[in-house]
């Protein structure tokens, strides 16, 4: 089997598309550190669970309205303003996940776990502008 070699190019431009969401999301938060956002299929809600002078750290739940049986989607992400980066530190799994894996593993993680968990930050981020609440249209990644 051929090792895998993550695309650090891709890698990155995902971060940043990450974090100009995630800013553009963090001004309704302005001086309050929860921000919900309701829908009519679903909610999101951020909370700031830690701020320094060059990170931000939150946390972030999706969770579909009237369904038992779709567990909500849990992300723990980190703002890196010096670098303009968002990155997914752990998700429902709660740990944090490596560059790549050994496929197969115990845990049955992916090679590319870390790419695929900012991927699925960047689909709840667009999610979130696409059903609206005065919010503006998500730019699109080519």
């Amino acid at each position: 089997m051929k090792k895998y070699v993550p695309d650090l190019a891709s890698y990155m431009s995902q971060c940043e598309m990450n974090y100009a969401l995630m800013l553009r999301l963090m001004n309704l938060l302005r001086d309050e550190s929860s921000l919900s956002i309701e829908f009519d299929s679903s909610v999101c809600h951020i909370h700031v669970t830690e701020q320094t002078r060059y990170t931000t750290t939150l946390s972030l739940k999706l969770k579909a309205h009237g369904s038992d049986w779709v567990e909500p989607i849990l992300l723990s992400v980190r703002l890196y303003h010096d670098a303009c980066l968002a990155e997914v530190l752990e998700n429902n799994r709660n740990h944090a996940p490596k560059a790549n894996h050994d496929y197969p593993n115990q845990k049955m993680s992916h090679p590319d776990d870390k790419y695929q968990r900012n991927r699925l930050l960047n689909e709840c981020l667009k999610f979130c502008f696409q059903q609206g609440c005065g919010l503006k249209s998500v730019p699109q990644q080519g």
